[in-house]
């Protein structure tokens, strides 16, 4: 698969698409493991528009992890923040997701963290696990390295930023981190793959592409990333 670098001007146009096309979503509720403290916290950043909760790709992507690994215990956190077209509230979404991360670190010792985003939502990862990821501001609330070092593994679905910004290799907040990703672009979805061609094309591979990482088994494949990493 070749993923060419978004140029600035295709980037805004592909925006100015996005408030035509809903993505569907569906509700999750927080699930913790019995004493409050799980082996693994999954955090899931949804994408814009989606109703609050995980999303329909986050929900599909926590429920194949835990199939994935009956053996395990999880709690689930849904990212909260707008998830709306006003791009620059991303910034909300970083800073709930770093204070829940630093506040079950400091109240389970033992407990790990898988972390997951789509489209919007893998933005809200980015600002979090990355160093110069601009996207909805800046947030007052980085990651400690002690919390940053229990982050077992990220799943990232119709993510731009880290080709926008930093090309192809992202610089993360530990060195180790960067084993610990699954970037997952769907082929032909535009926010992550090509945005060369004319509005007419670019508006249906939005509509046919960006949407199906839950069809195509793509929040299958993640999962068995994930559960790969926390073996």
């Amino acid at each position: 698969m070749i993923v060419s670098k978004l140029s600035r001007r295709a980037l805004g146009g592909l925006l100015s698409l996005m408030p035509l096309f809903a993505v569907p979503a569906t509700l999750s509720t927080a699930q913790a493991a019995p004493g409050g403290c799980a082996q693994y916290d999954i955090s899931f950043a949804r994408g814009t528009h989606d109703s609050p909760g995980l999303g329909s790709v986050g929900d599909a992507f926590v429920s194949s992890v835990k199939a994935k690994a009956p053996g395990k215990t999880f709690s689930v956190y849904a990212v909260n923040y707008p998830a709306s077209f006003d791009f620059g509230k991303a910034g909300e979404g970083a800073g709930d997701l770093s204070a829940h991360l630093q506040d079950v670190a400091n109240r389970c010792p033992d407990t790990q963290f898988i972390l997951g985003g789509y489209s919007q939502g893998a933005a809200v990862i980015d600002s979090v696990i990355s160093l110069g990821i601009p996207v909805g501001g800046f947030y007052s609330s980085p990651l400690p390295g002690d919390v940053a070092n229990r982050i077992a593994a990220v799943a990232l679905f119709g993510d731009f930023v880290h080709r926008f910004f930093n090309g192809p290799q992202p610089i993360f907040i530990t060195p180790e981190l960067g084993g610990k990703v699954t970037d997952i672009c769907a082929d032909g979805d535009p926010i992550c793959w090509n945005l060369d061609g004319d509005f007419d094309t670019q508006k249906a591979d939005f509509d046919q592409n960006h949407v199906s990482y839950v069809s195509r088994g793509l929040t299958s494949q993640a999962a068995d990333f994930v559960v790969g990493q926390i073996s």
